[in-house]
C-alpha cells in the first residue's frame, strides 16, 4: 500500500477514489521525486472531482428539500386563508 494523504473531512463509500477511512491511496506506491509528485497531482485531481460530485449531489438534495418545504408552506397558507375566509363569512364581514 502506498503513502496515504489525509483529507479534511472523511467521506463515505459513495465517493469514488476515497477509501472508507477517508484517506486517498496514492497509486503505484508513491515513490519519492517526480513520480510521487505526479501521483499526488493525480490523487488531488481525483479528490477534487469526487468533492465536486458530492457537492452537486448535495446541492440537488437541498434544492429538492427547499421545493418540498415551499410546497408545504404554500399549502399551509392556503389552508389558513380558507379558514379566515370562512370565519369572516360566518361573522357577516
Amino acid at each position: 500500500m502506498g503513502p496515504r494523504v489525509p483529507v479534511a473531512q472523511a467521506v463515505d463509500d459513495e465517493t469514488p477514489g476515497l477509501a472508507r477511512d477517508g484517506l486517498v491511496r496514492l497509486p503505484g506506491g508513491g515513490t519519492p521525486g517526480r513520480a510521487a509528485t505526479s501521483d499526488a497531482s493525480r490523487a488531488t485531481l481525483a479528490l477534487g472531482a469526487a468533492i465536486g460530485a458530492r457537492m452537486d449531489k448535495t446541492e440537488q438534495s437541498m434544492k429538492q428539500s427547499l421545493g418540498e418545504a415551499a410546497g408545504s408552506l404554500a399549502a399551509l397558507v392556503g389552508e389558513m386563508d380558507g379558514k379566515i375566509d370562512r370565519a369572516l363569512a360566518r361573522n357577516g364581514c
